[in-house]
């Protein structure tokens, strides 16, 4: 039901005409906007309300589930996925591992031979040459020992001093040597009597 004035009454403006106006606007042309009716004015029952409320909340509770369950089975898939990339790389390390294994053995086996060969070349070293040998590794120490063989296999150096005596010329002999060499040299030729 509508209520309000259609029309309403009619007032002379100072300086206007004395005639009222028309009383309804002429029907716009075809081309003219016109605006949609009023809507009708509708009201809801409590039951009504809550029947709409009640499927919107399903709407929402059943999306939020799906979403739920999307995200549950995206979880589960990339977890997968990871897994299976992990193991994948665990597969290729084992492989790489049992490739390397007879080079490894080998390496082994080379190792024992230098350090049997080193053992070797270091007996009658001194005490102080087998320590400085200690603190390197076992390449650094075959490759002193090769270049330092001309020391190695010098002479024994004399007890504790650990260096090889320096080569010196002999003293010159003094008076008391000189008088006894004569001496000795006059005993033999028999001239010795004389004096």
């Amino acid at each position: 039901m509508r209520t309000g004035l259609r029309y309403l009454p009619w007032f002379p403006i100072a300086g206007a005409s004395d005639e009222p106006p028309a009383s309804d606007p002429p029907p716009p042309t075809s081309g003219a906007r016109t605006d949609p009716p009023a809507p009708e004015d509708k009201r809801f029952t409590q039951a009504e309300l809550d029947a709409i409320v009640r499927d919107r909340l399903d709407r929402e509770r059943k999306k939020r589930e799906t979403d739920d369950a999307k995200a549950r089975e995206q979880a589960e898939a990339d977890r997968l996925r990871e897994q299976h990339e992990y193991q994948k790389l665990a597969e290729q390390h084992a492989a790489r591992i049992q490739a390397l294994e007879p080079q490894a053995a080998q390496a082994e086996r080379y190792a024992a031979a230098l350090t049997a060969h080193l053992d070797t070349q270091r007996k009658g070293l001194p005490a102080h040459l087998v320590e400085l040998l200690d603190q390197m590794d076992v390449a650094a120490q075959l490759e002193w020992i090769a270049k330092h063989q001309d020391v190695i296999h010098a002479e024994p150096v004399a007890a504790g001093h650990g260096v090889p005596p320096t080569p010196r010329a002999a003293p010159a002999p003094g008076r008391e040597q000189v008088v006894q060499e004569k001496v000795e040299a006059l005993r033999k030729t028999g001239g010795y009597a004389r004096f």
